[in-house]
């Protein structure tokens, strides 16, 4: 039921929750180490005040120094712990656990304090940092401020007795004052780095969705033409330095514009679409296959001799050929015309290679088209 309402005032990040507290698990361990220290430090500098209630009695003095001492070192401790964890939830069992105990330290102070001495400056920023400035799940910081709110409160109606009755019931008003201020504002500020994670989530999104776009060619899947140019250079780079074989595919589908105006652009789209398809089974894995405009695509073959290429090719250009596109009813056949290459020692750059593959590919449709032509 308390999940249920908090999910209704807080922002439900859903799946994305896990990955909002990774992102800032070391955000949040070094701001808990900054909260830890001073913690620890204000904790020793109260020694001052100790002294001044025990009244010079050396044992009282130590058995308040042994305790104050113990707590400094559970602090350490767990702030030695947290700052090894690379994982959210141990982070979170680590802060629950220290604040479970802080909450009890502060409650237990109370019992060595005269009766008419209150600790509610203390007990206020107590609950109202908690809410602040704890990175836990709203209920668990709900949980812990208001079981250290009771106990507080507690001390000061039954064992607080030289205080007034007006006081107490003032300090009940200040401490649900403090827990519905220190509520709202945990909330508010959960909300808004969720919501700032949100957003930063979404242009990390939209980030990706334009680079793939920019890497690959929306309409056939293949490779862009930047992006497969830029990964034919190192591979063209690999196959100079190691003396390697190396061959491309320049394709071009024939008669690609009467496509589009007999049948539609819808029609031409289709067919490009199936001739990447086409392309796709007939490659290995480590083949690259890129679209470099309209109705061009080039195929790079490494570690391939321009005769196992040539097979490749003729597979290709014999498997379009037997290729009907049904649109809108209609039937659609095409041809297509292939330049093969294999780089050689005067080669100097990828263009090189893919210069001459497109003269062969041109060689093709000047002898009549639907053809396969070896360039050298």
């Amino acid at each position: 039921m308390i999940k249920k309402w908090f999910g209704k005032i807080l922002l439900d990040l859903g799946d994305l929750e896990g990955e909002f507290r990774q992102f800032h698990l070391r955000d949040t361990i070094n701001f808990y180490t900054i909260a830890a220290i001073a913690m620890a430090a204000a904790n020793l500098a109260m020694l001052s005040i100790d002294t001044l209630f025990i009244d010079g009695n050396r044992v009282a003095f130590l058995w308040l120094l042994a305790f104050r001492s113990s707590y400094v070192a559970f602090t350490v401790g767990c702030l030695l712990l947290a700052r090894r964890t690379t994982w959210y939830k141990t982070l979170d069992t680590y802060t629950f656990g220290w604040l479970l105990v802080t909450n009890i330290f502060f409650i237990s102070f109370n019992f060595i304090r005269p009766g008419d001495y209150l600790t509610t400056n203390v007990d206020v920023l107590l609950v109202f940092g908690i809410y602040v400035l704890s990175s836990l799940r709203i209920d668990k910081v709900t949980l812990l401020t208001f079981t250290f709110s009771i106990g507080s409160l507690f001390v000061v109606y039954y064992y607080k007795t030289d205080v007034s009755i007006i006081t107490r019931s003032i300090l009940l008003w200040i401490h649900i004052f403090v827990q519905v201020i220190g509520l709202v504002s945990a909330i508010q500020i959960q909300t808004y780095r969720r919501r700032a994670f949100l957003a930063y989530n979404q242009e990390k999104k939209a980030r990706e969705l334009a680079h793939d776009m920019l890497r690959v060619d929306a309409m056939t899947q293949c490779l862009s033409r930047h992006h497969f140019l830029d990964l034919a250079e190192q591979e063209f780079e690999r196959a100079r330095r190691y003396s390697r074989p190396l061959s491309v595919l320049m394709m071009d589908i024939d008669h690609f514009k009467s496509i589009n105006d007999r049948f539609g652009h819808h029609a031409g789209d289709q067919a490009l679409k199936r001739f990447a398809e086409i392309v796709r089974r007939e490659k290995r894995q480590s083949d690259l296959l890129g679209r470099l405009g309209g109705e061009e695509f080039a195929l790079l073959l490494p570690e391939t001799r321009v005769r196992d290429a040539e097979k490749v090719a003729r597979r290709v250009q014999e498997i379009w050929s037997r290729t009907e596109i049904q649109v809108a009813g209609l039937i659609i056949s095409s041809t297509v015309s292939i330049g093969v290459v294999e780089s050689a020692g005067d080669d100097h750059l990828f263009e090189d290679v893919l210069m001459r593959s497109d003269q062969a590919m041109y060689r093709a449709k000047q002898g009549g088209r639907n053809r396969v032509e070896v360039g050298y």
